[in-house]
């Protein structure tokens, strides 16, 4: 067994509400960083396909990567992120095993990750090269509903007990670690 922590002094954590203006945010973000590359990270196929359409209208070039998209679309995207042709991904968990770029400058939580063990490897991702990088979690405290119906469709709420638990018993204030907007966390 292999164990190390995941203090990263290079990695800067931010949490935002994700309001109405979510997008005009996530757009100046990825403007204000050039050619940086970055990811998207959605938990549902639906948010990558509405988030990339939305990117590419306001000129942002990006592909995307989920599941259902056929073999030779998901590796034609994967191969223009990993050739710097493009410079944006909008992805899902789908897009996790294998990645080996280290100049990942920024990466982006557009909901609250399913668990706090699938955001700690995504964001990992982020400056593998030691120089600075960007986390940034939009939150919404509609997440946990959204979260809800995910692990209850997925049997998850009645086979672990902690699940359900923490759906049950949660309180908007048990979420305020979320809650501090607009603030920048170094891990």
């Amino acid at each position: 067994m292999v164990a190390h922590t995941v203090h990263r002094e290079n990695l800067t954590l931010r949490v935002k509400d994700r309001d109405s203006k979510y997008m005009e945010e996530l757009i100046a973000y990825i403007r204000e960083r050039g050619e940086d590359t970055g990811i998207v990270y959605c938990v549902s196929q639906n948010d990558v396909s509405k988030i990339h359409a939305e990117l590419h209208k306001k000129d942002i070039k990006c592909v995307k990567y989920h599941g259902q998209l056929s073999e030779a679309v998901k590796q034609a995207s994967f191969q223009k992120w990993m050739s710097g042709e493009c410079k944006v991904i909008v992805a899902n968990s789908s897009f996790g095993m294998g990645i080996d770029k280290t100049v990942v400058r920024y990466f982006v939580h557009i909901k609250l990750p399913t668990s706090t063990e699938e955001y700690f490897q995504q964001f990992g991702r982020a400056g593998q090269d030691g120089l600075p990088a960007d986390c940034l979690l939009f939150y919404s405290y509609s997440d946990k509903s959204m979260l809800y119906k995910l692990f209850n469709r997925e049997g998850l709420i009645t086979r672990f007990p902690i699940w359900r638990m923490l759906f049950t018993a949660g309180t908007r204030s048990s979420w305020n670690i979320l809650e501090r907007n607009d603030k920048t966390f170094p891990i």
